[in-house]
């Protein structure tokens, strides 16, 4: 049996909310399958990514995030992202397909419909063309319930939502929190935008679009819509990642009380606080979390069965993650810390290449005088040379530390 290949490692700095230091070493390896549910190391592994990445499309709104950022230092939970394409059995076109993904006991469904468009005949009189047959689709935000009405606008140049000095789209009172990206969102009833409009072709299963209930016709009520279908990753101008990352949407939904329990507080990844206070929605340690909400799980052992359905025109998949986790040493001024733990912060599936990765946090507590230079925000340059971090019996190289322009993040 060949050698595994090396993790893509990094080593970085992190303070928890107590304010206690902690070194955390970053492992991502690449895995391949086969349709038989047999997993090996995939040829090319993949590199940790520093920052994300987005993808434009010219008749959506804003930009969708690709891929992740790798380098957080902490998570809370692991991120559970698959992307690739839905496929017909033995590719006959259906008019619609089920789509699924499970990670050990945990089961997430949604359904993919043929392209359809709203029908609009008349003031109050809405249809949906019946969906044409397919053959695949595309799992992507693109594809799933959101968007933006263009005719709900904010009320003034200062009622405006602005980033780096421009409007943000994302952020208008007509666009849909949870995915302005996507199609079908629609407020107000303006019969030159809806006539013709493409509906989506991902949907939650127990929450399909009707003609009656298309209309949300009160932008503050956008929290009771259905909840955009995919796996992907989410950008942190979407709720509810942006209020991890201290903002907000343009209406914030009610805290929870009688009719009024929004989706993402019964999926536990808000807190009622959060939707009334703002010092409470920043700095969040649920920011570093980039998962869909529903996809966002308790730390993964490393050992889980693995299905997808609706990812191949061969049938379901299915495999069993390979419990493997890097070997990590770590010294600081001559003395070996104990490792805390190693967590997988990231279960990442690209259905149509039969890869993923895992990526993998060992965590340390510092102390001591390091901790005391890293609280006076000593030089990242003098700070490293004190450490010595080895994966697999590799040390790491200075390039696999934070660069001076950026040591130690919060979490």
């Amino acid at each position: 049996m060949s050698a595994p290949p090396p993790y893509a490692s990094f080593a970085t700095f992190a303070q928890t909310p107590d304010g206690d230091f902690l070194l955390s070493v970053l492992c991502k390896r690449t895995y391949r399958w086969t349709m038989s549910g047999e997993v090996g190391w995939a040829d090319e592994q993949r590199p940790l990514m520093h920052d994300i990445e987005l993808a434009a499309r010219g008749d959506r709104n804003g930009e969708i995030v690709t891929q992740g950022r790798d380098v957080w230092p902490l998570k809370r939970a692991t991120d559970v992202v698959v992307m690739g394409h839905a496929h017909s059995p033995g590719e006959t076109p259906v008019p619609r397909l089920d789509v699924g993904v499970s990670i050990g006991a945990q089961r997430r469904q949604i359904v993919a419909i043929g392209p359809r468009f709203v029908e609009h005949r008349g003031r109050g009189q809405i249809a949906f063309s019946p969906p044409a047959p397919f053959t695949s689709v595309k799992v992507s935000w693109w594809n799933a319930y959101g968007g933006i009405d263009p005719m709900v606008l904010p009320r003034g140049l200062e009622d405006t939502p602005m980033f780096m000095g421009r409007p943000t789209l994302e952020l208008f009172p007509g666009a849909y929190p949870r995915n302005p990206s996507g199609t079908g969102y629609m407020i107000e009833e303006t019969a030159s935008l809806l006539d013709g409009l493409a509906l989506p072709l991902l949907e939650q299963p127990t929450q399909l679009l009707t003609p009656d209930t298309f209309l949300v016709r009160d932008a503050k009520q956008w929290w009771r819509r259905p909840p955009p279908a995919g796996f992907g990753w989410c950008h942190s101008l979407w709720f509810p990642r942006i209020l991890h990352c201290g903002g907000k949407p343009y209406h914030m939904p009610p805290p929870p009380g009688p009719g009024t329990i929004v989706n993402e507080f019964a999926l536990g990844m808000i807190e009622a606080e959060e939707l009334s206070a703002a010092a409470r929605r920043f700095p969040s340690p649920r920011l570093t979390n980039e998962a869909a909400p529903d996809m966002i799980l308790p730390f993964l052992a490393g050992d889980e069965v693995v299905r997808l359905q609706g990812f191949s025109p061969r049938g379901e998949q299915g495999f069993r993650l390979r419990h493997e986790r890097p070997q990590v040493r770590a010294r600081v001024d001559g003395v070996e810390l104990a490792p805390l733990g190693c967590h997988i912060h990231t279960l990442a599936i690209d259905a149509d290449a039969r890869e993923f990765y895992l990526l993998f946090s060992t965590r340390f507590a510092i102390g001591g005088e390091l901790a005391i230079d890293l609280i006076a925000q000593a030089e990242v340059d003098e700070i490293i040379p004190r450490c010595e971090v080895r994966v697999d019996d590799r040390m790491l190289a200075r390039d696999e530390w934070p660069s001076a322009e950026g040591d130690t993040e919060g979490s």
